[in-house]
């Protein structure tokens, strides 16, 4: 995932439930990885132009508000189907934080099948991020109760996340 990709799923996935404008995607945007990314408004507008372009935005009519709003398209959904699944690039710091948080808080548009093996990726991504303890070479992302280690389980199955 490039930093352009993960503004474009911000301004998709805060605009799929309901009409926002540019500066509620903004403060969002803003709150989803605090310590890590900080997008300006000048940032979220262009990504919106963008996306307004390609379809993936329509305008819709004003909350009440000087400002325009706007709506996720369904070409909008496909390409956030797609932004969820590309891979994290390997590696460490904030990027990678905010790559995690963001698809975690957009998880949810995929479906569930997909939603559990791109859930457990992610889930190894921040134990190697944070150098978790592992427990006889296993990781510890089960969601068994501790100490239980089901290799059969669907989680155990997600392939590779970080490219």
């Amino acid at each position: 995932m490039q930093p352009s990709d993960i503004a474009c799923l911000v301004v998709l996935g805060v605009a799929s439930d309901r009409a926002v404008s540019s500066s509620d995607v903004t403060q969002i945007a803003q709150a989803l990885a605090p310590r890590d990314w900080q997008p300006t408004a000048d940032m979220i507008c262009l990504t919106v132009e963008r996306a307004v372009g390609a379809k993936m935005l329509a305008f819709s009519s004003s909350n009440g508000t000087a400002e325009p709003t706007f709506q996720t398209t369904e070409q909008g959904r496909e390409r956030m189907g797609t932004l969820l699944r590309l891979p994290i690039t390997a590696s460490t710091g904030g990027f990678m934080r905010t790559c995690v948080r963001v698809k975690l808080t957009y998880l949810r548009h995929l479906p569930a099948h997909e939603r559990v093996g791109i859930g457990a990726a992610l889930v190894r991504l921040y134990q190697s991020e944070f150098g978790l303890p592992q427990a006889d070479g296993r990781d510890l992302s089960s969601t068994a109760p501790i100490g239980r280690h089901d290799q059969r389980h669907p989680m155990r199955q997600a392939g590779p996340l970080v490219a």
